[in-house]
């Protein structure tokens, strides 16, 4: 996946900012099945573009999902084994981030 952040449409911050996230999934993304791997940082068009370049997830991401519930499954709730498992993911993520 490429994510790309135009550096002259946004703020000095928001530039920072994505330099910061770069950084960061690079430090943390290896060796841990709960976090999308980072693959490369760089910088497109004359310097004027940041491109992320970031593994393909087929399944999608926890905001999709919850945002498909909510649309299509008209109130039902999810099954808690499956939030129990989201839980737990999210938990060992955290905890491998810690641990960097």
């Amino acid at each position: 996946v490429l994510k790309k952040l135009p550096l002259l449409e946004v703020s000095e911050a928001q530039r920072e900012g994505a330099f910061r996230e770069a950084q960061l999934m690079r430090k943390i993304s290896r060796n841990c099945p709960f976090i999308t791997q980072f693959h490369e940082v760089l910088l497109c068009r004359g310097g004027t573009v940041l491109c992320l370049i970031m593994e393909y997830c087929s399944g999608g991401d926890l905001r999709g999902e919850i945002c498909r519930q909510r649309d299509e499954a008209e109130g039902q709730k999810f099954a808690e084994d499956r939030l129990l498992r989201w839980a737990s993911h999210i938990a060992l993520a955290l905890r491998h981030c810690h641990s960097r």
